[in-house]
């Protein structure tokens, strides 16, 4: 056990143990966006399940992607995305229902 207390309230308020939401670095959420450009340059649509803080999707916005996010807990000031307080693991039970093949 360390000598200090860890910080496991964000600065929204809410307990990291009770959500498991831990942030991505810009770094890392510039690099993995970008790539993910590169991967697909003229895809038009963008979907984060699990979204949090939106850190990913930034870089998506910037170039002008719809972006859908869902996540259990509203984190705060959502601003890129078309955003779900939902669990994304039960509205896509409940699609697919809904779709008949």
């Amino acid at each position: 056990m360390g000598r200090f207390e860890k910080i496991l309230i964000n600065s929204n308020g809410i307990d990291k143990r009770d959500s498991g939401y831990y942030s991505t670095p810009n770094f890392i959420s510039e690099y993995l966006s970008s790539e993910l450009l590169g991967l697909n340059p003229f895809g038009r649509k963008v979907l984060d399940p699990a979204v949090g803080d939106e850190e990913l999707l930034k870089t998506f916005f910037i170039h002008g992607k719809d972006i859908d996010s869902f996540d259990i807990i509203e984190h705060g000031n959502i601003q890129y995305s078309n955003f779900k307080k939902q669990d994304f693991i039960e509205y896509y039970k409940d699609q697919k229902k809904i779709i008949i093949f």
